[in-house]
């Protein structure tokens, strides 16, 4: 599978991905506190499953979605490329089935967005060779700007092209039977250790 059409771990700091692990920890602060209340126990297991989909994908969504997210995840589709798709909201439910935007003029703006990084980059260095500076100082400003235009493509194709192929992948491959473990959204020790103390009353 095509690095571009996984969500890795650069996308997931990009994402924000420090955020929801904080609301996800506040939230399991929540089922802790909550020892006797049945209701407020399962308002705080639910914002707890929401956070933790978003520590996982990249960002919250509608219960619907994620619920047919975290299905398609177990009929074997690929994490990171789901991931791609939650992140930018390229995921919807339509009668019933998980879909994909295949929104093909973001490759359009990609290819311009390139055209313009290449375009700028070209029109700073020949800038650099023609100022009156000292040649160590015209290539440090060179690399500088060079890490800024790489950096600003990533992230553009982020939210551009990678989830186009991302959604072309989840579209292509046939669904089948999941290999690796799922994490079930149950397995929070806390909200285990409360239900079964619920039960036994």
């Amino acid at each position: 599978m095509s690095i571009a059409s996984r969500f890795n771990g650069l996308d997931h700091v990009i994402a924000g991905l420090w955020w929801w692990k904080i609301r996800r920890t506040l939230a399991a602060k929540k089922i802790t506190e909550a020892t006797e209340q049945a209701d407020l126990i399962d308002e705080a297991y639910q914002e707890w499953k929401h956070y933790e989909f978003a520590c996982r994908f990249g960002r919250t969504t509608d219960r619907d979605i994620a619920s047919a997210v975290l299905e398609a995840e177990i009929e074997g589709k690929d994490v990171g490329a789901l991931g791609l798709v939650v992140t930018n909201r390229d995921a919807s439910v339509r009668n019933g089935k998980l879909q994909y935007r295949n929104g093909y003029w973001l490759k359009a703006i990609t290819y311009l967005a390139y055209a313009v990084c290449l375009a700028g980059g070209i029109m700073f260095s020949a800038l650099l060779a023609l100022a009156p500076m000292p040649l160590p100082m015209k290539l440090l400003a060179f690399l500088v700007i060079f890490a800024l235009l790489i950096c600003g493509a990533y992230v553009f194709e982020l939210y551009t092209s990678r989830p186009l192929a991302a959604a072309n992948l989840l579209s292509a491959n046939p669904e089948k039977a999941a290999q690796a473990k799922v994490l079930s959204l149950n397995a929070h020790p806390g909200f285990r250790t409360l239900r079964k103390d619920k039960s036994s009353k």
